[in-house]
């Protein structure tokens, strides 16, 4: 009898193996998912010539716009938030 534990992010291949699952990156990007709040944040970004201007728009820190966009690129596999601009524009997210 075989038990396979639960780990958080890996799932278990054909072979029985754990492995991590596909993540989205520059190929993979139909899947992935901004919340309301991280769009906000992106919008703010994107109306706005700086982060601490769209921090102050949306009373919040720099450090968190920072962050949120830095999940985002992470999220889609970019190095620049303009890119992730241009993705949630094509699939007409904002």
């Amino acid at each position: 009898m075989s038990i396979k534990k639960t780990v958080p992010n890996f799932e278990y291949n054909n072979e029985g193996k754990m492995s991590k699952p596909e993540q989205p990156g520059p190929g993979n990007k139909e899947n992935v998912y901004f919340t309301k709040r991280q769009l906000a944040i992106l919008r703010s970004w994107a109306d706005s010539p700086t982060i601490a201007n769209a921090a102050e728009r949306l009373h919040i820190s720099e450090h968190t716009v920072q962050t949120i966009l830095k999940r985002m690129r992470k999220k889609l596999d970019v190095s620049r938030t303009f890119d992730v601009y241009k993705y949630a524009v094509e699939k007409e997210l904002l």
